[in-house]
This record gives structure tokens, C-alpha cells and sequence, in this order.
């Protein structure tokens, strides 16, 4: 028995699976459905979820026919992006959140601030955007023990 060129390894067809699972239109899963009863004896179990098939079994004639028929309705509907064919040069990190520290911004890997230096540093940004209100009739002062009066 010759092996094919494409041979399809558990990765790649747990790669299918989640690929068709993102699938929603009921039409595009029926197509799925005949293309693997076609070419395949399939054990079919149904209950009140839905038909689960045993996905791993397949001839990869039936994985090719799979593979091609959701790269033609991805190119219509854009269900999932196919990451193999996305280059990773053109991948750039962008951050969920802005850079609460910014003064870090030089350094790999980032310092791990404790709780009371991220307290200081947020007082001290805290401090900085409060002087800034200058047209305010309220008088801002730091807090410090030199303030305190004895009683």
C-alpha cells in the first residue's frame, strides 16, 4: 500500500474537527455529513446534543475531501482563519491594556512591582493629574507626617 504525500496526523485532524465544529450553517453541515457517509461505513450516535461520529477513523481521501470543501465555504463565509497559510513575520503583539508603567517600557523581561510600589507609583500619578487642575478653588496637599498637628 503506497502512503500518500498528505497523510493526515491526529493534530491536523483535530484541526478539522475544530474547524467544522465553528461551522453554523445547517446546509454546509449536511454537505460534511454526505461527503463522510459517502466514503465511509460510518457508526452514527444520536441523542438529545446532537450525532456524534467517531472523527479519527477516515480514510484520508475522506480528510482531503473534508479539508477542500471547508476551504471553499471559508473563502465565502470566512468561518475561521486558517493560520497555516498566515505568515508569522506579519504578526505583531499588541497589548490588551495600555502600559500602566510606562517607565519600563526599555526593559525585557518587565520588573514585577510589589503592591506598595505600585501604590506609591499610582499615588504619585494620582498626585500629578490633581496639580495639573489649577483652576479649581480646591487646595490639594500630600500627604506626609511633617502636616500632622499634635493635639
Amino acid at each position: 500500500m503506497k502512503k500518500s504525500a498528505k497523510s493526515y496526523t491526529t493534530s491536523r485532524k483535530k484541526r478539522l474537527a475544530e474547524k467544522i465544529g465553528k461551522i453554523t450553517s445547517k446546509r454546509d453541515i449536511v454537505n460534511i455529513h454526505d461527503i463522510i457517509t459517502e466514503n465511509e461505513d460510518v457508526n452514527i450516535t444520536e441523542n438529545k446534543n446532537g450525532m456524534h461520529l467517531l472523527f479519527h477513523k477516515y480514510k484520508d481521501e475522506t480528510y482531503r475531501k473534508l479539508d477542500k470543501f471547508l476551504h471553499k465555504i471559508n473563502k465565502k463565509r470566512k468561518y475561521f482563519v486558517d493560520s497555516e497559510n498566515i505568515p508569522t513575520e506579519n504578526m505583531v503583539y499588541k497589548a490588551y491594556a495600555k502600559d500602566k508603567y510606562p517607565s519600563q517600557k526599555n526593559f525585557s523581561p518587565k520588573l514585577k512591582y510589589s503592591n506598595k510600589e505600585k501604590n506609591i507609583i499610582n499615588r504619585r500619578i494620582y498626585n500629578k493629574n490633581i496639580n495639573q487642575d489649577v483652576d479649581s478653588d480646591i487646595l490639594y496637599t500630600e500627604y506626609s507626617l511633617e502636616n500632622l498637628s499634635d493635639p
